[in-house]
């Protein structure tokens, strides 16, 4: 039987027995793999620890006919103050939803794991008035890095530079200016927002979540982020509702 040896973090993990589990893991390497577990529900050493949600480790695999097999692992790290705190492990939880869609099984996709882990990273020191920041960015990434990354320095229709409001068509994958507000369905985004998404498009998953943006820039944005997300990944991701149908508009970004 074929040995495996990789690296990952897992994203999802549900009790397949009473004794095993069955995880999610992804790699940069595997990209999205799913693992058998056994007797990780009983374990109280290293094997019920490398299996939790967000555990990163060294993995050795068996590769079985449908899923590979947990062998052995060496626990590398994991993030204590998402795990104690309900609502960080929420937007994690959400986050690691649409790598679930994004990362297809068996498919190498190391961006979209840097993109990730740097999103966990941040949410595991982040205060709540970044949560929201983080989010945005996140998800409006996910969706650059599929191929979906919009036309943000002219306008489609004229080739004007925009510099100032605009109007984003969700169809159409980029900016109108003021004089050509499309039809169908758009979102105006002031010159805060048309800064923010070129940043969110352009600078590296490590340096993503050092840019401040003000309520109005979020407000936008998740208007924006929320019909985009569904258009190119045809799903509505529902884990945050109650989050933020909580969430007093003080605890906004400043």
């Amino acid at each position: 039987m074929k040995i495996v040896n990789t690296n990952g973090i897992v994203i999802k993990s549900i009790k397949y027995s009473e004794q095993d589990k069955i995880i999610t893991v992804l790699t940069r390497d595997l990209g999205r793999i799913t693992v058998m577990a056994k007797g990780a529900l009983r374990s109280k050493g290293n094997i019920g620890i490398v299996t939790r949600f967000l555990s990163c480790s060294s993995f050795c695999l068996f590769k079985g006919r449908n899923m590979f097999v947990l062998k052995d692992a060496e626990f590398i790290t994991t993030y204590p103050n998402i795990e104690l705190d309900i609502e960080k492990l929420t937007y994690c939880s959400h986050f690691a939803d649409m790598m679930m869609d994004i990362v297809q099984e068996g498919q190498s996709f190391p961006e979209a794991i840097d993109h990730f882990l740097y999103a966990i990273i941040h949410m595991n020191s982040a205060n709540p008035n970044q949560y929201e920041t983080i989010r945005l960015f996140f998800e409006l990434r996910s969706v650059f890095i599929m191929g979906y990354t919009p036309r943000l320095d002219q306008c489609i229709l004229c080739d004007k530079e925009i510099n100032e409001e605009a109007y984003f068509s969700i169809s159409n994958d980029g900016m109108y200016c003021c004089e050509h507000k499309p039809s169908g369905v758009k979102v105006e985004i002031h010159k805060q927002g048309i800064e923010a998404l070129r940043y969110i498009a352009r600078t590296s998953a490590k340096n993503l979540y050092r840019m401040q943006i003000s309520p109005e820039t979020i407000k936008s944005l998740e208007a924006l982020s929320k019909l985009y997300v569904e258009s190119k990944l045809e799903k509505k991701y529902t884990k945050m509702d109650m989050i933020l149908s909580l969430r007093p508009k003080k605890d906004l970004p400043h």
